[in-house]
């Protein structure tokens, strides 16, 4: 009886609570401007705002935007410098165990939209995460993460190898999944690799 009646209050619990939400972002061709709709089991709204984010990794993340961009005119920033500023306020995310997720990225132009793909985001976010360590410099993260944006095997080929020596790890590290800016930071300061 206790079970059942347990059952009973889970369920009615269940029926009370908001469901799930969903954000949807697409490129409107018509229109030439990106948009933003949240979608829940009761309705279905347009956002008019440029993001939107939630829980403990996002407010790290909006603490990064604030800390480095107040005041900045965003559309003055280069794609490398955009680029870098995302990756950063992701990694910021990372702080906290367990939060930040697997990173995605692109570039919603006039005519279409460009995802970076997944070994040029972990790449990117990697170098930040040593960048906010303390062992990569702003503008040489900067420089990397424009030649990210260019030609990821070239730059693998090239630079990633010396970096990744550098850094005390290996390209294939830096490359296949991103690094919680907490475990890079313990890398540096355990092993004594920074600087």
């Amino acid at each position: 009886q206790r079970i059942g009646s347990q059952f009973d209050q889970y369920k009615e619990q269940q029926q009370q609570n908001q469901p799930l939400q969903v954000l949807v972002a697409v490129y409107d061709k018509q229109a030439k401007r990106p948009r933003v709709h949240l979608v829940s089991g009761r309705f279905g709204d347009e956002i008019f705002i440029p993001h939107i984010e939630i829980g403990s990794g996002a407010d790290a993340a909006q603490m990064y935007f604030l800390e480095n961009l107040q005041g900045l005119d965003i559309r003055k920033l280069s794609h490398a410098e955009l680029a870098f500023h995302v990756a950063c306020a992701y990694m910021k995310s990372t702080l906290n165990i367990g939060v930040g997720g697997t990173p995605k990225m692109a570039f919603i132009k006039p005519d279409k939209i460009e995802n970076l793909g997944n070994l040029r985001v972990a790449t990117l976010t990697n170098l930040c995460g040593y960048h906010m360590a303390g062992v990569l410099g702003i503008e040489e993260t900067i420089s990397h993460a424009a030649e990210i944006l260019t030609d990821l095997k070239l730059f693998a080929k090239d630079e990633l190898g010396k970096i990744a020596d550098r850094l005390k790890t290996t390209a294939d590290d830096l490359q296949s999944a991103t690094i919680p800016l907490s475990v890079i930071r313990q890398r540096v300061t355990l092993y004594g690799r920074l600087g």
